[in-house]
């Protein structure tokens, strides 16, 4: 039986349970005995003593080493919005673009820009464009962030683990009304995600994911979702956001738990 915890974020309960319940199905546990058992916790202080650590979006630092920590605060923290768009202003990937969140109190030169309220949310939640200087002077908040529109033709949900591309679904709109909207936030309200598999699309998207991987320190052994725009004309990509606590379906979740769990066994194997 092995040791495991999965340590999430306060803002990813439905997730981190049901990528608890697919890692679960390699080790059943029987009469609902405590051993063996899976557990889910949002505090580092309760991880003390696992041998395996799954981070699902928490950044809060270990005070011990585990067997085996998927992934490290260290790459959660470099995935967050912010801290990821200023890493990769280091570097030059060709036709890549990437999403830079700026502070309110930095005035945008050119509208409509898009507002931020949280770092944080999900579903597009604190999502809003602003069009004129009047709408951003009433929407002023020092907890806020704005960042530039960045226009796509299409976006994707990509999901990578271990550095390698694992799924890909495509934003599909709902609505025509939704589709033909100048400046679209594409939240999973109005949108929904339609699998990909052979495509010039998919092709493309594998490149860019591929190099992306190859930047990021230590994604050999992590996992993380992209949401990436595809621009058709110029062939250029816009990375909107790293994931390290993804929505997941049951069929992506379980592609999750198999690869987490390949990981741990052949780290069983490694310390033996």
């Amino acid at each position: 039986m092995l040791n495991i915890k999965v340590l999430a974020g306060k803002n990813y309960g439905p997730t981190s349970r049901l990528i608890r319940n697919c890692l679960q199905k390699f080790q059943p546990i029987e009469n609902n005995a405590s051993r063996g058992k899976i557990w889910i916790t949002k505090s580092a202080s309760n991880v003390w003593g696992i041998d395996y650590v799954v981070r699902w979006g928490n950044i809060s630092p270990l005070g011990y080493s585990p067997k085996l920590e998927v992934n490290s605060a260290e790459f959660v923290r470099l995935c967050g919005k912010k801290t990821f768009s200023n890493f990769m202003q280091d570097y030059s990937i060709k036709n890549l673009s990437v999403v830079e969140f700026e502070v309110m109190s930095k005035i945008p030169e050119e509208f409509p820009v898009i507002l931020r309220k949280t770092l944080a949310g999900y579903q597009g939640k604190g999502i809003k464009i602003l069009s004129t200087a009047k709408e951003f002077e009433d929407n002023i908040n020092p907890k806020f962030h704005w960042s530039k529109v960045l226009k796509a033709d299409a976006e994707f949900r990509v999901h990578v683990l271990g550095g390698k591309v694992k799924r890909i679904f495509k934003k599909i709109p709902k609505s025509d009304t939704i589709e033909n909207v100048e400046i679209p936030i594409r939240n999973s309200k109005d949108y929904r995600y339609s699998l990909r598999s052979d495509s010039n699309e998919f092709t493309r998207m594998l490149r860019i994911i591929e190099e992306v991987s190859e930047v990021l320190p230590h994604a050999k052994n992590s996992f993380f979702a992209a949401d990436v725009g595809l621009c058709y004309d110029s062939g250029g990509y816009i990375i909107y956001e790293i994931n390290t606590a993804p929505g997941l379906n049951t069929p992506s979740a379980e592609i999750y738990a198999r690869w987490l769990w390949e990981k741990f066994q052949e780290a069983e194997k490694t310390l033996e």
